[in-house]
């Protein structure tokens, strides 16, 4: 990491917006509040930090969008996700925003399963099988995720200023990869129950594609879209994918006890 006065241009990009310029190789990032960030080559990155700004902010910046631009540069395919093993399976939960996957991942790593990431979750392939590739990244939870959870407040750390979350630490699984068996897509719908469904194999590929972080950067990465295009397949043909249907309101409890009922029920 370089500290920078002035920040870098990048003046040549195959994509940009507003707050993002990228090609194949260089990626530079406006977050606003935090700085400008130039990411370049898989392992680089330049910092224009504005004035005065938190560094708990920087942090996650970092953490977030310019650790995404850094797997993307490197053709390693990440998602949406958070992550843990469970009877011996690796599991990854995407999900939008709410959706609930920190605190499901937060319920099963506090009832014995082996946590691995939460909100991001990149996956390598050794042999052209998918590994989870851990991060250890504390669990981001809401104040009404931890009351539901009975979480000790010693085990709790404030997060980013204005975001009434705190981070949870939990037990790490301490393994540098592994196996990728069960991805679940958890959606908000406006009807009663926990519902499952497997679907089609070209649905899945889809599923997939619209949960990779920070997509519009791959409109300037043609040789990683490329990559991520095989890898995609490699995991729809090899990963079981499941829909979880879950009403708008629901207590993380039964969310939890209903997917561990599922796990049990299928072994």
């Amino acid at each position: 990491i370089n500290w920078l006065t002035t920040p870098r241009d990048l003046p040549d990009p195959v994509y940009s917006d507003d707050l993002i310029r990228v090609n194949q190789h260089e990626c530079s990032i406006v977050v606003e509040g935090v700085g400008q960030f130039y990411v370049h080559d898989g392992q680089w990155v330049d910092i224009c930090p504005f004035e005065n700004v938190d560094p708990q902010w920087m942090n996650w910046s970092l953490n977030s969008q310019v650790l995404v631009a850094l797997l993307h540069q490197r053709k390693i395919i990440n998602f949406h996700a958070s992550s843990f093993i469970y009877q011996d399976q690796g599991i990854m939960i995407l999900g939008v925003t709410g959706s609930g996957k920190s605190s499901l991942t937060a319920a099963f790593s506090l009832n014995g399963a082996g946590f691995l990431s939460d909100d991001l979750t990149p996956i390598i392939f050794k042999e052209e099988r998918p590994f989870i590739w851990p991060l250890y990244r504390q669990i981001k939870l809401r104040e009404s995720a931890l009351n539901q959870l009975n979480i000790d407040p010693a085990l709790l750390k404030e997060a980013e200023q204005g975001t009434d979350k705190y981070f949870l630490t939990v037990r790490k699984s301490r393994v540098s990869s592994y196996p990728l068996h069960v991805i679940l897509k958890l959606e908000i719908k406006e009807e009663p129950g926990i519902h499952f469904h497997e679907p089609r194999p070209d649905e899945n590929f889809t599923l997939l594609r619209s949960e990779i972080c920070s997509w519009e950067m791959l409109k300037g990465m043609p040789e990683t879209e490329k990559a991520y295009l095989q890898q995609l397949i490699d995991i729809v043909h090899q990963v079981k994918i499941v829909r979880v249907t879950r009403p708008r309101v629901v207590a993380v409890s039964e969310l939890y006890e209903m997917i561990r009922d599922y796990f049990e029920g299928t072994e």
